[in-house]
């Protein structure tokens, strides 16, 4: 069998992937997968992961602070969600050392659950009216660019089945509609200006 090499420091993301992950990287694995994926996609979706789960608290907590965009009500689900990606990061790091699952299923599985993380997190900061939506293309086009064809489209079904299930569950009162106040509804501004 063909064996690969852990993650090279030549690629784009070797130093923050030191600094993330301080454990050596030495030695090999067996690639039992069909395909031929490098193991530095896996440790390269699990660093772009991190920045996310940054990027996101920070906006969180500007949210908290200053800005208020998100219902209070609302956070709680936000924050929930991303204890939730964390955990699932760290759950990702123990099988990728352990080698528990085929790179291919181990990267399948990271853009699956990342699309349903973004469910959530569209769900609780505002829904269809999030603009934030867009971040599934970038999912699909990851997917795109480490798979085949038919993969990617697998995806980008799998992306809309779960983006008009939001929509079709607030449309119908199935899951509450948490308003994002970027884009307030009619009736609140008026409201507002009554009160």
């Amino acid at each position: 069998m063909r064996e690969r090499k852990y993650f090279s420091k030549t690629f784009v993301f070797g130093s923050l992937n030191d600094l993330l992950f301080p454990w050596p990287h030495g030695g090999t694995r067996h690639a039992s997968d069909h395909l031929n994926i490098p193991l530095y996609h896996v440790n390269a979706l699990i660093s772009l992961r991190w920045i996310a789960l940054g990027i996101l608290t920070v906006l969180s907590l500007l949210n908290e602070l200053q800005l208020h965009y998100v219902e209070p009500q609302a956070m709680i689900g936000v924050l929930g969600v991303l204890g939730f990606l964390l955990l699932s990061n760290l759950v990702y790091l123990y099988a990728d050392s352990r080698s528990i699952l085929t790179l291919s299923d181990s990267l399948l599985l990271q853009i699956a659950m990342d699309m349903v993380f973004l469910t959530a997190l569209l769900h609780y900061s505002g829904g269809i009216e999030n603009p934030m939506a867009f971040v599934y293309v970038l999912q699909i086009i990851i997917c795109a660019i480490l798979f085949n064809r038919r993969v990617a489209l697998g995806a980008a079904v799998f992306s809309t089945i779960l983006f008009g299930t939001l929509a079709y569950g607030e449309a119908w009162g199935l899951l509450h509609h948490y308003t994002i106040e970027i884009f307030p509804h009619f009736e609140s501004l008026v409201l507002r200006r009554f009160l």
